[in-house]
């Protein structure tokens, strides 16, 4: 009869688990900081001998410095929401650091999409669907984080009621509205402006949800 595997110790067990979470988090910060990085890298220098040439030569490439600030910004509020989750978090296992690795997936290829967006080799709505594309997978991805994070029950006790349901209708709406801005991609090169929508679209569903859980 072969012996029994002894038991963890509670202090033990509970260390472990909380080195766990904070090497995910070390790690995910190293990826987003150096994909939010290579996003600079690849900015155009304005070329001109004279002042009046060198405005001219940053007013030709303004359309990569805008899409760098989109891209910037995509990055960073990615990086404030996977903070803000993993604060609460106590432990983390398998499931959830693979549903993490995918969601770094789609922060890693963001420059290679900008990069993408703002050349002229790939035709506007085909670059514009690839790009967002990867954030509305972005923004699903960490929709399943949250839900296995809650479903597994990974969190501190003191959590707020509610702020989960938040966090998932925020990356909801972003998602959808990063999927219904393909279509306009294909009628106009403005159809990014419909992302800054997504605060005011985030509050239509969190309002729709309420009145459906009071229903």
């Amino acid at each position: 009869m072969s012996a029994e595997t002894p038991a963890i110790p509670a202090e033990v067990e509970e260390e472990g688990n909380k080195i766990a979470t904070e090497r995910l988090v070390f790690f995910s910060d190293a990826v987003i900081a150096i994909a939010i990085t290579l996003l600079a890298l690849e900015l155009p220098v304005p070329d001109g001998a004279t002042t009046a040439k060198a405005w001219e030569s940053f007013r030709g490439d303004f359309g990569d410095y805008l899409a760098f600030l989109i891209s910037f910004i995509v990055i960073a509020n990615a990086w404030f929401a996977h903070h803000w989750l993993y604060r609460y978090v106590q432990r983390v296992h398998r499931r959830v650091a693979g549903i993490n690795m995918a969601w770094l997936l789609t922060i890693v290829v963001t420059p290679f999409a900008t990069r993408v967006l703002v050349g002229d080799e790939t035709a506007f709505p085909m670059a514009f669907t690839l790009y967002a594309g990867i954030q509305a997978a972005s923004q699903l991805a960490f929709v399943a984080i949250i839900v296995t994070i809650r479903r597994d029950h990974l969190t501190a006790a003191e959590v707020p009621p509610g702020t989960f349901n938040r966090g998932i209708t925020r990356s909801l709406a972003m998602a959808i509205v990063f999927l219904i801005s393909i279509p306009i991609a294909y009628r106009t090169h403005w159809a990014f402006a419909l992302w800054a929508l997504n605060g005011y679209f985030g509050r239509l569903i969190g309002m729709g949800l309420a009145r459906r859980r009071k229903g």
